[in-house]
């Protein structure tokens, strides 16, 4: 888990303000423009000062929708794993392990859709070939890193498989 990152906003927006000035010389910004730099700056240092919300196994759908851990692939597996909760999603598959564990957590945070992951597979070539490689996939990257649900790693040779499969 990444920690709290403490940062000025009059910095943060001074240096997207020059760097507009740097890409187009001699232009002035309108107040309408300045306010959007410091409510942008604003999300920023928000973002960086609060600790990331993870999921936890077992704590379910909802919960997992409010952690930090929902990203395009996983949100979209979960509307299609789990319709009747409403969840709307656009299409997405994983790209990278990054992604793949994010529908792994899923997975955690909701056990029994784990019993559903076939109803993926119709939903393109490529969910196809995770869904028959899911298990192969799960095993590579825990002979990657035992720790993927807690610790940041690198998983090369599971990309290479899920490049393999069409990710």
């Amino acid at each position: 888990m990444k920690g709290k990152v403490f940062v000025s906003q009059i910095d943060i927006a001074t240096a997207i303000m020059e760097k507009i000035a740097e890409q187009n010389p001699g232009y002035c910004a309108s107040a309408r423009q300045y306010n959007s730099i410091f409510k942008a700056a604003t999300m920023v240092c928000e973002a960086l000062s609060t600790l990331d919300t993870r999921s936890v196994a077992g704590e379910g759908i909802e919960a997992w929708l409010k952690s930090d851990d929902v990203g395009s692939s996983s949100k979209f597996m979960a509307s299609v794993l789990c319709q009747s909760h409403g969840i709307s999603a656009e299409y997405a598959h994983p790209a990278d392990p990054s992604d793949f564990i994010r529908c792994r957590k899923l997975l955690l945070a909701e056990p029994s859709l784990t019993e559903h992951i076939h109803l993926m597979s119709p939903k393109s070539s490529v969910w196809l070939n995770l869904v028959e490689n899911w298990n192969s996939l799960c095993h590579l990257m825990d002979s990657e890193c035992s720790e993927w649900a807690s610790k940041d790693a690198s998983y090369p040779k599971t990309y290479e498989l899920m490049k393999k499969l069409g990710c």
